[in-house]
């Protein structure tokens, strides 16, 4: 792994606490270089920020099928693969940065993420669905499940419940979007 990806990863864990939480001086310290060398990979803290989320959605790509239903199924599956991903924090700074309306990401940045939006846009182009409605169900649905660990299993220890215990998101979620565009078809 060469320094600037070494750079995106480490920054990666420090953005997942927050846009203005994170601090150039701190990622540098833990990767044992220097504020500089960051700036000789990345002009400014926003520019490190926009790049983890250009080289995530560079490598989004999806192969689509003449069927509706296999393409939410194989469309779920690529997004819990997505958000599933090595650098742990990357679920919670999409999070984060989708709740605040995108502040943070450059107009090429946005472009890149609009990537998931026109996928799910041509599967259901052929029908009457709201594709933003669908993508939101999805995203957010991984993204909470995903971010919510720790405080879910505080929670079910004070209940003295596991409602987990069987549970599978992927599949409940497949389930719940493709019984929805049955019943709206």
């Amino acid at each position: 792994m060469n320094t600037k990806e070494k750079i995106l990863r480490v920054a990666i864990k420090h953005f997942a606490k927050g846009y203005e939480n994170a601090s150039l001086e701190e990622i540098a310290k833990e990767l044992n270089i220097t504020k500089p060398a960051i700036y000789y990979y990345f002009n400014s803290k926003n520019a490190l920020y926009n790049e983890i989320f250009l080289q995530k959605f560079k490598n989004f790509n999806f192969e689509f099928e003449e069927d509706l239903e296999k393409n939410i199924s194989k469309y779920i599956d690529k997004l819990f693969e997505f958000f599933q991903c090595k650098d742990e924090g990357f679920a919670k700074i999409f999070l984060l940065e989708l709740s605040s309306g995108f502040e943070n990401l450059t107009e090429d940045t946005k472009k890149a993420v609009s990537v998931l939006l026109k996928v799910i846009s041509k599967i259901l182009e052929d029908t009457d669905i709201n594709p933003l409605f669908i993508q939101t169900t999805i995203v957010s649905s991984i993204l909470m499940y995903k971010n919510t660990f720790k405080a879910r299993q505080n929670i079910l220890k004070i209940l003295g419940k596991d409602f987990e215990k069987n549970f599978d998101l992927k599949k409940d979620l497949k389930t719940m979007i493709l019984t929805y565009l049955k019943v709206k078809q």
